[in-house]
């Protein structure tokens, strides 16, 4: 599971007042942006592969590292990571959802309709996940999307889902 903290010192409360951590849950720390993993009972920062070239990470090389060493969404984070995907629908109010990951050329294009073979944007969105890899994490982020890290047999990349009914045309 992954859980965020405003700041340290919540971080550092919640360890205290939750003795029931599991195995590979995460920990972000939104004012220095730190990241812990809970590995052999106890919280450390996640190895990153170092390239002594003196290049510094970009943000991106950065979160695919630390998603790499994040297990996979168990159950009851897949139930909601749905729930988050349904909630992000309904808020939207529209009829076209892009779910795409650059890097790998993968775009899909989904609409609600009343002929519909899945129940909910949610479960049609972890269906193309199930044909791709494993489910590292999902999140609203500050854009307006969903974010959905997966990793598949070469990389771990992000994936993104947002509303497109402004990117239809239709025509005669």
């Amino acid at each position: 599971m992954i859980h965020s903290f405003k700041d340290e010192q919540a971080f550092k409360l919640f360890t205290v007042i939750h003795p029931n951590i599991e195995e590979d849950d995460v920990a972000l720390i939104q004012d220095t942006n730190t990241v812990y993993i809970y590995k052999d009972k106890q919280w450390s920062t996640p190895k990153l592969k170092s390239n002594n070239s003196g290049v510094k990470l970009t943000l991106k090389e950065l979160n695919q590292q630390i998603m790499e060493q994040v297990p996979a969404l168990k159950q009851a984070d897949i139930n909601d990571a749905i729930k988050l995907i349904n909630t992000f629908a309904a808020q939207a109010h529209e009829k076209h959802f892009m779910f795409m990951c650059p890097e790998h050329k993968y775009y899909t294009l989904l609409e609600q309709s009343k002929h519909y073979e899945f129940g909910s944007l949610g479960a049609a969105i972890f269906a193309c996940c199930e044909s791709i890899g494993k489910v590292k994490s999902v999140s609203l982020n500050d854009c307006s999307a969903i974010e959905v890290w997966i990793t598949d047999d070469t990389s771990t990349e992000c994936y993104y889902l947002f509303a497109y009914d402004n990117g239809m045309v239709y025509f005669a």
